[in-house]
């Protein structure tokens, strides 16, 4: 069965990468399509939809929802992945470096995503989903 938007697709959740050891040990044997943005740009939103399933990833108002790397293999065909979101700090240096999902992000997630997009031997496509409300930041670019 070929991935279809708009019709219900053939989904299950395979697991969750949480640290570097669980990046290093997945063996992704399908092709991965991982999808990366600011939180709250509206990515897990996105692969619900393009899934068309309400629930499968973890869409919510609040900041930092995502805290792993979520693998949903989709019509045992190809992988998406959803990853943690950054860009909590809002607009100084000083208002970053105090919020606690910042410093999550720098110490822990950063860590995630970058050794994902660099060392996944599956991961064929990464898709950036940006809001356009937001003018894009040097994260922005960073992931880009």
């Amino acid at each position: 069965q070929s991935f279809a938007i708009g019709r219900k697709n053939k989904v299950k959740s395979i697991g969750s990468l949480r640290s570097t050891f669980d990046v290093m040990s997945w063996k992704g044997v399908l092709p991965e399509i991982c999808v990366v943005g600011r939180t709250n740009a509206g990515k897990s939103s996105l692969i619900n939809h393009l899934l068309n399933h309400d629930n499968i990833a973890k869409a919510s108002s609040r900041a930092g929802k995502t805290t792993s790397i979520d693998l949903y293999q989709v019509n045992d065909r190809f992988v998406l992945a959803d990853v943690p979101g950054y860009g909590f700090g809002g607009a100084s240096t000083a208002g970053a470096q105090s919020n606690p999902l910042e410093k999550r992000w720098t110490g822990e997630w950063k860590p995630l995503v970058m050794d994902y997009l660099k060392k996944s031997q599956a991961l064929h496509a990464v898709i950036f989903v940006a809001d356009v409300r937001w003018v894009p930041s040097a994260q922005d670019a960073e992931l880009a």
